[in-house]
């Protein structure tokens, strides 16, 4: 390819180049079940591939756990979720959805979209890829129930701060 064709076809793609978000720090937790990760961004972005459109979300969370200062709210990948493995949506939209089935990524989109702030439990494990390499991959197993928190303040008790 001369030089003039690699620079053009560098500039064809610099559009998208520049909407993406750089992978670095591809940190992950040890091989361990049950972390508590509290979502922190969700980050949607749309390719084409084959001349099909498609939508992908890379969703990053951190672990909460003050007992390990060196894991605690270190961010990570806990996935990428990509229309041409809907599988995988619809598996992230259940565990972001408590459990409910959608059936319908009109309505799993949005759930993925606005996930931050979730806490959920994530396992991580390995797998052994076509290409003999060991990935790490993390899996939402289920939605934290919590409450939601009142910021006004309460005002004490009146009185002489007594027993009997």
């Amino acid at each position: 390819m001369s030089d003039l064709g690699y620079e053009k076809l560098l500039a064809e793609h610099n559009k998208d180049y520049k909407d993406v978000e750089a992978f670095g720090g591809n940190w992950m937790p040890d091989v361990a079940k049950g972390y508590v990760v509290l979502l922190t961004k969700s980050k949607r972005t749309e390719f084409t591939k084959d001349d099909v459109g498609h939508i992908q979300w890379r969703i990053t969370g951190h672990i909460e756990n003050v007992a390990d200062v060196d894991q605690h709210g270190k961010d990570f990948c806990v996935g990428r979720f990509m229309t041409t493995v809907p599988g995988f949506i619809k598996s992230a939209a259940q565990v972001l959805n408590n459990g409910f089935v959608t059936n319908d990524m009109s309505q799993d989109g949005p759930i993925l979209d606005d996930c931050a702030g979730k806490l959920v439990y994530v396992d991580i494990t390995t797998s052994k890829g076509k290409d003999d390499k060991t990935y790490i991959n993390a899996y939402m197993t289920g939605l934290i129930a919590t409450e939601e928190v009142i910021d006004e303040p309460i005002d004490p008790p009146q009185g002489d701060g007594g027993g009997s």
